[in-house]
């Protein structure tokens, strides 16, 4: 899966205005996070579906409302003290990098992520 150079600049810029927002904020009760959610189910060919849940690590596409249990989490309480991160709703396609292949292990994950939805993993 190939990633134009215009959505890594985008969604780079995304991340980085959120952590430079929360800091600009400290203090004054404003909390400032960002939600970074796999692709969402909107119709598409189902070529295209096959080959997007091949490289998923769970479900494949999301609905929209998978998104429901992360957005809850980040306007409750219970959030009180996350602010400047990007949450990544699960089924987000990954990609494994190594150095020697011969080092894979069996349902190895390359970063370690925050699972705030449930369910239908």
């Amino acid at each position: 899966m190939t990633v134009p150079v215009e959505y890594a600049a985008i969604k780079s810029g995304q991340i980085h205005l959120t952590k430079y927002m929360a800091k600009y904020f400290k203090g004054m009760g404003i909390r400032v996070n960002s939600l970074s959610p796999g692709g969402i189910f909107d119709n598409q060919p189902k070529s295209f579906l096959n080959a997007y849940k091949a490289k998923c690590s769970s479900k494949g596409m999301l609905d929209k409302s998978d998104l429901n249990g992360t957005l809850v989490y980040l306007l409750s309480d219970l959030s009180q003290y996350v602010n400047g991160q990007n949450m990544r709703a699960p089924s987000k396609a990954k990609a494994i990098k190594l150095d020697n292949p011969a080092q894979a292990k069996p349902n190895q994950q390359p970063e370690t992520e925050l699972h705030i939805l449930g369910g239908n993993e």
